[in-house]
């Protein structure tokens, strides 16, 4: 469809909250390990579909409209039928979620959607086959095309008001109706041998659905009360003057500093002072304030591995769950784009690797499901997220003897080295010990793409594991890129700057012939000091950094 007509602003404010009703709707569909998607939930999808639905239609996008109304009509199907979402129709809805994201992300390039008739044929097809063997032969057919015959009132009005320039919109004959899902009876049409046995199923029912028009008006008006509630409370902003504010506030936090500087040798001057400290506190809340609008809850990622999880467990016939502890926990924007990669890298590692099938499961006493865990939390000014799985562990002498086939090391370095060190060899360019490439795994390149652009960041990475009880994968990572705190040092007239993450402890040492705790001593020429018992060497920056001339 022509759409022209828009602005273009407001069409970008559509596919954004498009985004956001996806995400959402994948929240939903994957309620935690154990659990099963309540009433409440079921019927809350069915909103976010629908009102996805009536959005795509107002801004004339047919095939997002389409996938949505086939969705939303298998989704009433289930509430209907009152047993919930059974996991064959939950894991059709997710390739629908798939399709419908590839169709958003087609549409934000040039708000052109493509041709996706071919997925959504074949996503139709699934799910009519699915609906017709559960629900006892109260079923529905799902036509993608009929979504444009048979519209409740509110959807015409729209179609009748979009611009002139729209006519892709124009109501054409279905080849498969939608006989339950809207009280307006669509145009009788001669079944194809396909849809037939369905459609002869559906005239067995013997009440009509009641309208879904009527079933939903309330909810949708509560909906859209809340949504109008919450829009009057947030506002979109373009990233980029984000990041414009947060450069100019960057250059303010260094006159603050220089002022401060100055302030500190002009301490006679009292008015002066007083007004830099004014500043500095000033300063302080204004970048605050500038970088919880860049914060972002790491949830938004996290959710979305419930589905790569549950597609890669059916490919791979292994029962996994997923646990998110720390969702809520917030970190800069660009950090979580930055993250999300590496993340897939370690939890389809996990799925491969890890996690041992059903019958290997079994003969070791454990649970026929496996388990993977991730947990964020703050530790130190730092981001903490652990990826916690259940399964076979790192197998020391397998991955010493790839490592020593490759070169990498060799047989009496391995003798030597720490289980953690042996661990950490999976981290080496080329390493892998799957037995084949595939399209999972075997390259021997995704852990070493872990720890180069967890590192990048200013990151670390590191693994524990016990052989045959699973493994931890520990990332640590800065809140945030934009501004660093540093410890301001001094040396042969040179000012350098050390980023606090870095610093473990300050400790003022005492000059000259001290007796406190904290004195310098000299053991054969060497400036030392004990901390707490230990004995550690004194070096100088300016030898170090070779500034002594």
């Amino acid at each position: 469809m022509n759409r022209s007509g828009f602005n273009p602003g407001a069409l970008n404010e559509y596919l954004a909250e498009s985004q956001d009703q996806l995400e959402r709707l994948t929240l939903l569909l994957s309620p935690g390990a154990g659990l099963t998607v309540t009433t409440d939930g079921i019927n809350s999808i069915y909103r976010e579909l629908h009102t996805l639905k009536g959005n795509s239609q107002l801004f004339g996008c047919t095939q997002l409209a389409s996938v949505a109304h086939t969705l939303e009509s298998s989704i009433d199907c289930a509430r209907k039928k009152g047993d919930g979402i059974s996991h064959e129709l939950t894991d059709e809805v997710f390739k629908g979620l798939g399709l419908l994201e590839k169709i958003v992300k087609t549409l934000q390039k040039d708000f052109n959607e493509g041709d996706f008739s071919a997925d959504i044929t074949r996503l139709v097809s699934s799910l009519t086959d699915i609906i017709s063997r559960t629900m006892n032969g109260a079923s529905i057919s799902i036509g993608h095309d009929s979504i444009l015959t048979s519209q409740p009132k509110h959807v015409e009005n729209i179609l009748a008001n979009e611009p002139t320039a729209s006519p892709a919109v124009t109501p054409k004959p279905a080849p498969v109706p939608i006989a339950a899902a809207f009280p307006t009876p669509a145009p009788a049409l001669t079944p194809t041998p396909a849809v037939a046995p369905v459609l002869h199923a559906v005239e067995k029912v013997e009440a009509p659905p009641k309208s879904v028009e009527g079933q939903t008006g309330d909810a949708e008006k509560k909906s859209a009360a809340a949504h109008a509630e919450a829009n009057s409370e947030t506002l979109r902003v373009q990233v980029n003057l984000l990041d414009n504010l947060m450069n100019l506030v960057g250059e303010l936090v260094l006159v603050r500093n220089q002022v401060i500087q100055r302030s500190n040798s002009h301490s006679e001057d009292a008015e002066f002072v007083n007004l830099s400290q004014r500043l500095d506190v000033i300063t302080t809340e204004l970048q605050n304030e500038i970088m919880k609008t860049r914060m972002q809850p790491i949830g938004t990622i996290l959710t979305k591995f419930h589905r790569l999880i549950r597609d890669m467990a059916r490919d791979l016939n292994k029962d996994i769950n997923l646990k998110l502890e720390g969702t809520e926990t917030e970190l800069d924007k660009t950090l979580i784009e930055a993250v999300k990669d590496p993340l897939t890298h370690i939890i389809r590692n996990s799925i491969d690797h890890g996690i041992e099938s059903r019958e290997e499961r079994a003969s070791k006493n454990k649970t026929k499901s496996g388990t993977i865990q991730i947990r964020a939390f703050h530790e130190g000014g730092q981001i903490v997220i652990e990826i916690i799985d259940d399964g076979r562990g790192l197998q020391r002498q397998k991955i010493g003897n790839k490592a020593i086939e490759r070169g990498l090391i060799t047989a009496e370095q391995f003798k030597k080295m720490s289980d953690r060190e042996v661990c950490n060899l999976i981290f080496l360019p080329g390493f892998s010990t799957a037995e084949k490439v595939s399209n999972i795994s075997g390259r021997g390149v995704g852990m070493d793409v872990v720890r180069t652009n967890i590192e990048k960041i200013g990151g670390v990475v590191d693994i524990t594991s016990v052989e045959g009880n699973g493994s931890t994968m520990r990332l640590k990572i800065p809140l945030t890129l934009a501004i660093v705190p540093a410890l301001l040092v001094k040396t042969d007239g040179q000012c350098f700057a050390i980023p606090q993450v870095k610093l473990t402890e300050l400790v003022r040492l005492q000059r000259g012939d001290g007796h406190g705790e904290n004195r310098i001593e000299y053991l054969q020429g060497q400036a030392v000091f004990r901390l707490r018992g230990r004995l550690l060497p004194l070096l100088s920056l300016e030898d170090l950094l070779g500034l002594k001339t």
